[in-house]
């Protein structure tokens, strides 16, 4: 939670990442491989939450175009792993992970939507079978995860969500209750949504502070877990893409301290 460097993985080309934990306590990462721009790729890696370390764990071609956005829903009471890409195109994958018996995992995908222009950013929620995808130039879709129905949830209005709509994240409360989160990168702001029937709530800005303000934000995290004194209640967690001289990096911010300036701002 300090910024110390864990491991590192050397992976050319990756973009989009997530993580689930599997049987026997293990915890799978997968990464959008970008190495080929020609096949949507699966980059995975198995991670050692003793020592954060991460090992190679193969690589499961999804289909044609552009490798982009990425996420992944565990369905209750069932060893396999459900995977989502996004590609450029605006056709979404369905990739259901298995793991053999000699410790390899394979896949096996499907289309399961498509939407008319580019997407990027996703998150599953298992709870509803729903998965969010973010069409950079139209909002956010509400796609069922076993049907493929879609609709359109959140459209870009210049007010609530300013283009493009990047990267998605949710805090879950109860059977389907919570907060959506998504980054409205065309005014490097966030906006926020109460589930399950995706109501805007409000919108946030990370300023300036100790450690510099957020702006052109691709990816985000939220969780709304205990994760010690300084994030009691939930974290955030933000990619600044504008952090000259150095390089981009992320933010955290408190999420009961976000939810308690939008909730004063209502």
């Amino acid at each position: 939670m300090k910024g110390a460097q864990k491991s590192f993985l050397a992976a050319p080309g990756l973009n989009n990442v997530d993580l689930v934990a599997i049987e026997g306590g293990q915890v799978l990462v997968i990464a959008s491989d970008r190495s080929d721009l020609t096949t949507v790729n699966l980059f995975l890696a198995m991670l050692d939450t003793a020592t954060g370390k991460l090992a190679p764990a193969g690589r499961i071609a999804a289909g044609p175009g552009e490798g982009y956005g990425i996420c992944i829903a565990k369905p209750a009471g069932r060893n396999e792993v459900v995977a989502f890409s996004a590609p450029k195109s605006g056709t979404i994958y369905k990739t259901t992970i298995s793991r053999q018996a000699g410790g390899a995992f394979t896949g096996t995908t499907t289309t399961l939507a498509q939407v008319p222009t580019q997407t990027e950013g996703c998150i599953a929620d298992p709870r509803t079978g729903t998965l969010y995808i973010g069409e950079e130039d139209a909002g956010i879709w509400a796609i069922d995860m076993t049907t493929g129905a879609k609709r359109l949830v959140a459209a870009i209005d210049n007010k609530v969500l300013v283009a493009d709509v990047e990267g998605l994240a949710i805090a879950p409360e109860g059977t389907d209750g919570g907060y959506l989160v998504a980054s409205s990168q065309g005014d490097n702001a966030y906006a926020v949504f109460r589930l399950p029937d995706v109501t805007p709530l409000g919108r946030f800005r990370i300023t300036q502070g100790p450690f510099g303000s957020v702006e052109e934000t691709d990816g985000i995290e939220l969780d709304n877990r205990d994760f010690g004194p300084d994030f009691p209640a939930g974290i955030f967690i933000a990619q600044d893409g504008v952090n000259a001289p150095a390089a981009q990096n992320f933010k955290y911010a408190r999420w009961d301290e976000i939810l308690a300036a939008l909730e004063a701002g209502q």
